[in-house]
């Protein structure tokens, strides 16, 4: 850390500092402009931020849909199960799986399109 004048009332300051504390007078101004400042700014639509609500939606009713289709699919009863009756321990893997890829696909299109 070394130590500078103050251009406006000639006290010394430190170089790390952007202002001067006596005066309040810039002090590193100079050596800040060879630096460039790079900031990523991240602008995701409404519609993209909509789908990947949704799709964590339907990850969590598939999840769901998994913990109640368990315990249906291997009960232990005398009744027999409906086979033509929609499975839903089926249903939750594949809302589970199609959340999964709609989820990964929001997330690559938002960024192929940050700036």
């Amino acid at each position: 850390m070394a130590l500078v004048r103050c251009p406006d009332c000639g006290k010394e300051v430190s170089t790390r500092a952007s202002s001067c504390p006596n005066c309040g007078g810039p002090v590193a101004a100079e050596e800040n402009k060879d630096k460039e400042i790079k900031v990523i700014t991240e602008h995701t639509s409404k519609s993209l931020k909509g789908q990947s609500c949704l799709s964590g939606v339907l990850f969590l009713l598939g999840v769901l849909f998994i913990v109640v289709g368990i315990p249906e699919r291997y009960r232990i009863s005398g009744a027999s199960l409906d086979r033509d009756a929609p499975d839903m321990l089926s249903m939750g893997f594949w809302m589970v799986l199609g959340s999964f890829v709609w989820h990964t696909i929001i997330r690559i299109s938002i960024w192929w399109h940050h700036e």
